[in-house]
C-alpha cells in the first residue's frame, strides 16, 4: 500500500513543461492480485503528494481532475487538488511592490496574477525568471466494510487514477486585450494560415507550438487551429 508518500519530481533538463500526465494506477490494484483478495488485508485510504518543479513563470495550471486551491493541498482534499508557488529567494532581487511580493513569497496560491508578471518583466532578462513548484495530492479513499457493504472506491472517484496538467500563461479570466494595431498600408499580399508553404519547414503550426507572425506578414486565419502555446503577432493577423 502506498500511503502518505511525498514525491519530488525533478529532471536534469529545463522543466518548463506545457503538458504533463501523472498516472497513479487503477482502482483494481487495491482489490485484485496484490490487494484485498490476495492479502486479506483491509483496504485503506491512500494518498500521495507529488511536487512538480518547473522553470519559467506560470500564471496557473489547468487540470483534468481536482480543484485549484489557494493553499497547500492536504490529504483530506479531493483527488487531484493542486496549487502552485514561486520560490521566494528568486523573487527577492526584483524589489517588488507589496502586492506582488505577497504572491511571490513562497506560499501556495491558485494563480500568480498579471500584475506580478508585469513587474517581473520590467527586470527581464537582467534577472532570472522565478522558478516554482506545482503540488498535487492523489487521494484514493475506500468505502464499505467488506461484509454487508462491499469494499469499493469512494463515489465520484475516477476509474483511472491519473491527472493531466496544462501550464497556462494567461490569468484564469484571460489575458488583457492589446490595443488595436494601426493598419499597415503596405500589407496588400496576405496569405492564409492554412497555406503550409507560408510557414517555416513548410508545415502549418501544430498543437502546443510557438507561432510568430513577422512584422511584414499579413496572415488570414481561415481554419480552426489546435491549441497553441505562444502566438506573437508583430505584423497583422486577421480573423
Amino acid at each position: 500500500v502506498v500511503d502518505g508518500k511525498v514525491y519530488d519530481v525533478r529532471v536534469d533538463d529545463s522543466n518548463d513543461f506545457q503538458r504533463l500526465r501523472l498516472n497513479y494506477g487503477v482502482w483494481d490494484h487495491i482489490f485484485l492480485e496484490h490487494g484485498w483478495h490476495y492479502t486479506r488485508a483491509t483496504p485503506k485510504n491512500e494518498f500521495v503528494f507529488v511536487h512538480i518543479n518547473f522553470t519559467s513563470w506560470r500564471n496557473h495550471f489547468d487540470s483534468s481532475l481536482g480543484w485549484r486551491l489557494g493553499r497547500k493541498p492536504e490529504a483530506s482534499d479531493a483527488f487531484g487538488s493542486h496549487a502552485l508557488l514561486l520560490w521566494a529567494d528568486m523573487c527577492e532581487p526584483y524589489n517588488l511592490s507589496k502586492r506582488a511580493a505577497k504572491i511571490c513569497d513562497g506560499q501556495y496560491t491558485n494563480e500568480t496574477g498579471w500584475d506580478l508578471k508585469k513587474e517581473l518583466e520590467e527586470h527581464l532578462p537582467r534577472l532570472p525568471e522565478p522558478d516554482g513548484r506545482l503540488t498535487t495530492v492523489l487521494t484514493a479513499r475506500v468505502v464499505g466494510n467488506g461484509n454487508t457493504t462491499p469494499y469499493g472506491p469512494e463515489p465520484g472517484m475516477p476509474s483511472a487514477v491519473g491527472q493531466t496538467f496544462w501550464a497556462k500563461e494567461c490569468p484564469v479570466a484571460g489575458c488583457p486585450t492589446p490595443a488595436p494595431l494601426p493598419i499597415n498600408s503596405d500589407c496588400e499580399n496576405s496569405r492564409l494560415w492554412s497555406d503550409a508553404a507560408g510557414w517555416p519547414n513548410g508545415k502549418v503550426p501544430g498543437a502546443w507550438e510557438n507561432v510568430v507572425i513577422g512584422v511584414d506578414e499579413c496572415v488570414v486565419l481561415d481554419i480552426d487551429t489546435p491549441e497553441l502555446y505562444w502566438v506573437t503577432v508583430e505584423g497583422i493577423l486577421e480573423f
